[in-house]
């Protein structure tokens, strides 16, 4: 169709009309590619909305210089990646007389022959036979008419929808656990990062419409390895609202449930057997019937190689219905065939209903023919990572210089401040700003630089440490290291980055930071730029000294008898490529955590009282735990007053532990979709001061 686009590079706002005739209440449709849609243009930049929709009119029905137009509905879908935060669908409302509907039988332009007037059950019946291209011209027309929606069609839980407005916005993202459909997709391992790929596929399929039609859905599903003749089925199985159109959320819902990689448990398991349900009801009225109930039979024998001659199904099928306690070809209701699977009674299901292909490798195959626009290697990184190779990773970084050491004891503030997103700049004059973990929120990052040192560190009054883990777990994590690799170029002496326990090659390997460098740049370049900034985070220190009273590390103070006192960290070797091999006393400092008090029972307090204060960390199954007595001896040693690191997520932002001499910040708000606050450290004059970032 004319309003449909062939890459990300050519969206832009799109204005349609919806002609309504109320003699007869009927709507006009284009019908274009055997599609029904709306008439309608692209919009160019700089070109107004009312008169683009006005040449529209005009084609259609001749002049009509004082014909009144409205806008019905504006559509502002959001896109992940691209120039413009959001795409914008506008359609306009117009009123005809019959003489007027009438001249559009008779155009001669561009709509020649391909108007037709329509009315509810119209579109209704053109739904049933999947010729219209997304159902929310029911919405439209219920808006027109303003009549409630018909009870057969369901409106999206994950679109805000009212008369005016239709709009999707970050929440369409499925993260988290909070629910058995986000552990589905949990389970799949499509992340954040490659639901905003699988976005902008989407969008390009559907723009703009808001919903994805069998038509465009086939083409994904035969990409994905299925056979043409069970995309209706799929279909079926992903219009669990039977709309005749899926959101966006819906299809992430679908694909996580027939990805090879999903695992067959928990919840997982009973969503995909649910999926499975409506694939195989045929005529979807919620019960499996006999030759319903051969085809999943067949599917499960082909899966085992066994024989799939009809004599072999039906012996398999009686043998399962009995084995149910249901008569032999009684209907199947969704409870029973739910329960059967639980049971055991339907055996190898984990293996059928599966793509040949994830969805995220069949983007990655599709590079630029018309999936996801993927960014361009980065030269910043790679120049990074050669840059940082010049520090001198294995001392101990010092924020101020020995000449500035203060002989006055830092103490915790006892106010935070709450930084509001509003752009408001602060008087950073005489402070250092230390920041906690990152993980590719390079929103925060932005945030932070833009009401702290918005105008660069170079000219920033302040000096910038960072206590590690940028990356992993968060969508942008190679803009975030690029970011800091820049800053770090730019102002060698005035930034200044520790290492995390994320800043380890076998550590992202298990987690996201090697799959997003390989779905942005490609297999070959993406473990090039990988490979590039690992070389530079094995140059880089692990602990710094702040005016020679307040030590910072990613994870925790080491044991005694690997570092007495803190010269012996400038032992560390350096480059350090694998530092559980290499230094045991650079594992313990990223990966170390304070005992909780609630945790302490009479066994932890004998391991702590018999190893000076450490004990195995159970939780990170790797390095120690260690108690208020343990980190007042390591500060005592070493004549400091405080521990300021990071390594775990505080609610606040930050948290205040071992009697006021320890502080934990945590610098990205919202961690795999939780509610937590952001917040950095500023050590000034004495004092470390809490500052918040609003997450609202």
């Amino acid at each position: 169709m004319a309003l449909m686009f062939k890459n990300a590079n050519e969206f832009c706002d799109v204005v349609s009309v919806a002609a309504f005739c109320p003699f007869d209440s009927t709507l006009l449709l284009i019908v274009e590619n055997v599609e029904h849609w709306l008439p309608g243009a692209k919009v160019s930049q700089g070109q107004a909305w009312e008169k683009v929709i006005r040449k529209e009119i005009n084609e259609i029905f001749g002049q009509l210089p004082n014909a009144e137009i409205k806008i019905l509905r504006i559509s502002k879908l959001l896109i992940s990646r691209h120039t413009c935060p959001y795409l914008l669908h506008i359609v306009f409302q117009i009123f005809v007389d019959t003489p007027t509907k009438n001249k559009a039988k008779n155009t001669i332009g561009k709509y020649r022959g391909k108007c037709r007037w329509v009315g509810l059950p119209d579109i209704s019946k053109l739904m049933q036979t999947h010729t219209l291209r997304s159902p929310e011209l029911v919405e439209l027309l219920c808006i027109i008419k303003k009549e409630q929606l018909p009870n057969y069609y369901n409106a999206p839980e994950d679109i805000t929808f009212n008369e005016t407005l239709l709009e999707t916005n970050d929440d369409i993202f499925v993260i988290g656990k909070n629910n058995t459909y986000a552990q589905l997709v949990d389970a799949s391992g499509i992340d954040r990062l490659g639901q905003e790929l699988i976005l902008k596929e989407f969008l390009l399929m559907t723009f703009p419409a808001a919903y994805l039609n069998i038509r465009q859905f086939s083409k994904v599903m035969t990409d994905l390895g299925w056979e043409k003749g069970a995309t209706p089925s799929l279909f079926r199985a992903a219009d669990y609202n039977n709309r005749y159109g899926i959101t966006f959320k819906e299809y992430i819902y679908f694909l996580a449930a027939i990805d090879p990689s999903t695992a067959h448990g928990g919840p997982a398991a009973e969503i995909r057997s649910r999926y499975m349900f409506r694939y195989y009801d045929k005529d979807n009225d919620k019960l499996l019937r006999a030759d319903d109930f051969k085809g999943l039979i067949t599917d499960l024998r082909k899966a085992k190689k066994s024989p799939v001659d009809p004599a072999s199904v039906v012996k398999e099928a009686s043998e399962t219905y009995k084995s149910m306690g249901m008569v032999d070809g009684n209907p199947v209701n969704e409870t029973d065939f739910l329960k059967a699977i639980c049971e055991l009674k339907i055996r190898g299901t984990s293996t059928i209903f599966r793509s040949n292909i994830g969805i995220l490798k069949c983007l990655q195959k599709s590079g630029d023919g018309g999936g996801p626009v993927i960014p361009k290697t980065s030269q910043s990184v790679m120049a990074g990572g050669q840059a940082a190779q010049e520090n001198t990773r294995g001392k101990i970084s010092t924020a101020a210089p020995a000449a500035l050491k203060i002989d006055t004891d830092y103490e915790v503030a006892l106010h935070a401040v709450k930084i509001q997103r509003s752009g408001q700049a602060l008087n950073i004059d005489e402070m250092r700003l230390i920041q906690g973990d990152l993980h590719g929120n390079v929103n925060d990052l932005l945030y932070f630089e833009k009401v702290l040192w918005h105008i660069g560190p170079g000219l920033t009054p302040c000096n910038l440490l960072f206590l590690g883990d940028y990356v992993d777990r968060g969508p942008y994590s190679i803009e975030v290291i690029a970011y800091l690799f820049s800053y770090k170029l730019q102002s060698p002496n005035k930034v200044n980055l520790l290492r995390g326990n994320h800043e380890i090659r076998e550590v992202q390997k298990m987690f996201t930071f090697y799959k997003e460098c390989c779905l942005k740049f490609g297999e070959k370049m993406g473990h090039e730029v990988w490979s590039a900034t690992n070389n530079a985070f094995d140059t880089m220190p692990i602990a710094a000294v702040i005016d020679g009273k307040i030590f910072c590390c990613h994870g925790g103070v080491p044991p005694p008898w690997l570092c007495p006192v803190i010269s012996a960290i400038n032992d560390i070797p350096v480059p350090l490529n694998q530092p559980d091999a290499q230094s045991s006393l650079a594992w313990e400092m990223m990966w170390n955590d304070p005992v909780k008090p609630k945790t302490i029972n009479d066994k932890l307090a004998m391991e702590l009282l018999a190893n000076e204060g450490f004990a195995v960390n159970t939780r990170r199954g790797t390095a120690h735990i260690f108690s208020v007595e343990a980190l007042e001896r390591f500060l005592k040693a070493n004549q400091l007053t405080h521990l300021v690191r990071a390594h775990e997520v505080a609610q606040a932002g930050f948290q205040v532990q071992q009697k006021g001499k320890l502080v934990t910040v945590f610098s990205s708000s919202k961690y795999c979709g939780g509610k937590n606050d952001a917040a950095c450290i500023m050590a000034d004059g004495g004092k470390l001061r809490i500052l918040r970032l609003e997450t609202t």
